[in-house]
């Protein structure tokens, strides 16, 4: 801007120049813009005559690209149409030198809205209300950011019944865990119910054989006491030792199934407390990191959203699983808290490295 003013009106000094853009919204690249105030004063003449000056360039401009037909009374006296083409053609020449000096040398190109643009209600509205003071304007910053922050309040609001929806399909999720573990330790007790049942049998049947053992004993003493009726005790004596060897039999068959059932339920024990330290060490990081990030997420405009930020921080460690880290840093991005991602981001690629170089 001030090269193209000390280009075409080198007389009329810059008094001041001011850059502000603090009418653009967070997510916006674009809203700066420049006031300049310049003397209407001709530092060579003495003489009050910007006006004329600027009608003098336009007429340079528009000969120099062949529109000499259109050129302007340089005696200031002009119709009101005639006076704003003034300003129209003012505004094509400060287009034409920025895109020489600044613009096309970036591969870049300023152009003026499309007609249907300029033309439409909302431009027009927003012409007609360019006199009145900013306050007053229904198009302005201030109407922009509201409506703004009304579509982040929108947004924020839908994430938070998303995440709510996701932390009640996880207590879901831990209630049928721990419903399918309340089943395994009925069906533990099953086990230890009927192995109990067969100990006792077992018990049983070892009195019952010592129980003949003794009758057979008393048989062979018997023997020897009654010597005329031995060829009947030793009929007796076989069929007994014919029950002892069949009840043998059954005892060592009674016996292997309960040695099967008892390595049966030590896997079955080993299996359920395998469960209970997976479901416990599966759920209670990703339970702490929600409850870390959601408290976080409530705090992120108060004095406790740095605590929190640091909190979060320091329990995204390596003692997580991708998975969970994945999990974090993909919640982090769902509440919008852009420096808590990054931060995430960061670490978990530091941590990648980390497990890549100890693999090395």
């Amino acid at each position: 801007m001030k090269l193209y003013l000390q280009t075409y009106f080198p007389e009329y000094p810059i008094k001041l120049m001011t850059l502000h853009h603090d009418e653009r919204l967070p997510t916006e690249n674009t809203g700066g813009h420049v006031h300049v105030f310049i003397s209407g004063q001709n530092s060579l003449t003495g003489e009050h005559d910007l006006r004329l000056s600027q009608i003098k360039r336009v007429n340079e401009f528009l000969i120099k690209r062949g529109d000499g037909a259109d050129c302007l009374a340089e005696s200031g006296r002009l119709y009101y149409i005639e006076s704003s083409e003034v300003y129209s053609y003012l505004q094509q020449m400060f287009y034409e030198f920025i895109n020489e000096n600044l613009f096309n040398e970036k591969d870049l190109n300023a152009e003026f809205s499309p007609e249907s643009e300029r033309q439409s209600a909302k431009r027009k509205a927003m012409n007609k209300e360019a006199k009145l003071p900013k306050y007053q304007r229904p198009f302005n910053f201030y109407t922009r950011k509201i409506e703004w922050l009304q579509q982040q309040i929108s947004v924020l609001n839908k994430q938070y019944q998303s995440i709510t929806y996701n932390i009640s399909n996880g207590e879901q999720t831990l209630a049928k865990l721990q419903t399918e573990n309340s089943e395994i330790q009925k069906q533990n007790l099953d086990w230890q119910q009927k192995t109990s049942g067969l100990h006792k049998e077992y018990k049983q049947l070892l009195v019952k054989r010592d129980d003949i053992c003794t009758d057979i004993e008393k048989g062979q003493e018997l023997i020897h006491e009654q010597a005329s009726v031995s060829d009947q005790l030793d009929v007796e004596v076989k069929n007994k030792y014919a029950e002892v060897n069949k009840l043998n039999q059954v005892a060592a068959v009674k016996h292997k199934q309960v040695i099967e059932l008892d390595d049966d339920i030590s896997k079955k024990q080993a299996l359920l407390a395998r469960l209970k330290e997976i479901t416990a060490q599966a759920l209670q990081p990703l339970e702490q990191m929600i409850s870390k990030i959601y408290m976080r997420f409530q705090t992120a405009d108060s004095s406790k959203g740095k605590y929190y930020f640091n909190m979060v921080l320091e329990a995204f460690n390596d003692k997580l699983s991708p998975l969970i880290r994945d999990i974090s840093i993909d919640i982090a991005k769902q509440t919008q808290d852009n420096a808590l991602e990054s931060a995430l981001k960061r670490k978990n690629q530091k941590l990648a490295e980390n497990k890549s170089d100890s693999g090395l």
